[in-house]
């Protein structure tokens, strides 16, 4: 047999791109947090969001943090309709027998989002530090 190691690629993690402002309160964001965990997202998306290390595609699930501007632009059709139902997003506005969920409201989905836009910004806060750059975000 060989006697060669494979080699190990390397962990290469892109930029966190700067999220959009939160314009939530800390209630809804808190709000969210919960909802994001009684909602099983957790689940595929880690807990913390840490759902890969980096925006993917091609049907990898994708650390939330990393969402470019398109998808907080198209959350409610992600979320509760189920746009990406193809690449295994469920519609979480609709009652789900499996997984056992309650449907999301808009304003529930909001919170959500408000949590992602949250954790993002501490993401991207945390990575413009490390670069010595000013912090911008909440």
């Amino acid at each position: 047999g060989a006697k060669t190691p494979f080699p190990t690629p390397p962990d290469i993690v892109p930029a966190v791109p700067k999220p959009p402002d939160q314009t939530a309160s800390k209630k809804t964001i808190r709000e969210g947090e919960a909802l994001f965990e009684t909602h099983l997202c957790g689940g595929c998306h880690g807990p913390g969001l840490d759902g890969s290390g980096a925006w993917t595609v091609n049907g990898a699930v994708p650390d939330l943090r990393y969402a470019p501007p398109e998808v907080h632009q198209q959350w409610d059709a992600i979320v509760l309709a189920g746009t990406h139902r193809v690449e295994g997003m469920l519609p979480f506005g609709v009652d789900m027998h499996f997984p056992d969920v309650k449907r999301l409201t808009v304003s529930e989905s909001h919170a959500i989002l408000a949590y992602v836009i949250d954790q993002s910004w501490k993401a991207y806060n945390e990575q413009q530090s490390k670069m010595g750059v000013e912090q911008k975000g909440p």
